[in-house]
């Protein structure tokens, strides 16, 4: 039986030293309603996060929270499903990408 590491390759920041994994052979999607730890007094910080992952190479599929607003300000016109519910989200992600060549972050 194949391990979940033989699925991943692992990538090494050389600036920070920063060790994370990226999927074999798979595109990322990333199903976010922002980073509600943050709050609304943090608004600027879900702006940051739109911002960076508008920079990714992941498809995105933003549910609509309280946050998701400061999310599109920071995707600048990048591309994104807006997803009402989870359930919304999970039925996007069921009929347009599938998992064998995909890798969902929720």
């Amino acid at each position: 039986m194949a391990k979940a590491q033989d699925n991943l390759i692992q990538l090494k920041n050389k600036e920070t030293g920063e060790v994370y994994f990226t999927a074999k052979n798979k595109k990322l999607v990333v199903i976010t309603g922002g980073i509600a730890e943050l709050g609304r007094e943090n608004s600027d910080a879900n702006r940051e996060y739109g911002k960076i992952l508008g920079e990714s190479k992941a498809k995105l599929v933003i549910l609509k929270t309280i946050l998701h607003k400061e999310i599109l300000k920071g995707l600048e016109g990048n591309k994104f499903i807006l997803a009402a519910s989870m359930e919304d989200a999970w039925k996007i992600i069921s009929e347009q990408f599938n998992p064998k060549k995909y890798l969902v972050l929720m």
